[in-house]
């Protein structure tokens, strides 16, 4: 049995302000994600993590951080595959009423089944899921038990669809909040949600990009 613990980083300014991150972007937390991440931290102090997985984007690196520094001794290794996914041309712009309507009508087509599609110099989910079987694989060789790995919220919907087998038409049917934890069980043959979005140890905080 494995367990994974998988996290989305904890806030940036372009979070709050509602601007499309991607790869392209590379904040690092502000004060409310590092405070997020400290939550977290705590909550996940006694657990028995034996190694932590990030993108090796400056938002996921930070909250990796700030959870290893519970686990003094616990390797953290950098996944060049788990960063987010790449909006193309739009990264770094805000989500106004042009942009929404874009990406509304490109989570539809997704959700019909379109999963090649992509915004313009982007990629796709198919893009994406590609490069997350590699971790996936890697960390299931792994003789660790107990996994942590954080990353985005695109490419969490993205991961945890493909791991719990639901298609990646559904990848709607996953939310992601800042700092929030999703704990998963492999048996050898099948993953098994015990926790998606648990946000138990957080305080409410406006999230706009939670949409996407």
């Amino acid at each position: 049995m494995k367990r994974f613990y998988i996290v989305r980083h904890g806030q940036t300014e372009a979070n709050r302000l509602g601007v499309l991150q991607g790869r392209g972007l590379d904040p690092p937390l502000n004060d409310t994600g590092r405070k997020q991440a400290e939550r977290l931290a705590e909550r996940l102090a006694e657990e028995p993590i034996e190694l932590i997985a990030s993108s090796p984007l400056k938002r996921a690196v930070e909250t990796a951080r700030i959870l290893a520094a519970r686990h003094p001794g616990v390797p953290l290794r950098l996944y060049p595959e788990l960063a987010e996914m790449h909006w193309g041309i739009y990264e770094g712009r805000a989500i106004d009423a042009e942009l929404e309507a874009l990406l509304r009508d490109l989570i539809f087509a997704w959700s019909e089944g379109e999963l090649h599609r992509g915004l313009p110099g982007g990629e796709s989910p198919l893009d994406v899921q590609r490069r997350l079987r590699f971790v996936i694989d890697e960390l299931l060789r792994s003789p660790a038990r107990h996994i942590l790995i954080v990353g985005h919220g695109r490419m969490l919907r993205i991961l945890l669809t493909t791991l719990l087998g639901w298609g990646l038409e559904r990848m709607e049917a996953i939310t992601h909040t800042n700092g929030a934890l999703n704990v998963l069980d492999y048996d050898g043959e099948r993953f098994h949600a015990l926790l998606l979005n648990c946000t138990a140890h957080l305080d409410p905080e406006p999230d706009p990009m939670s949409r996407y």
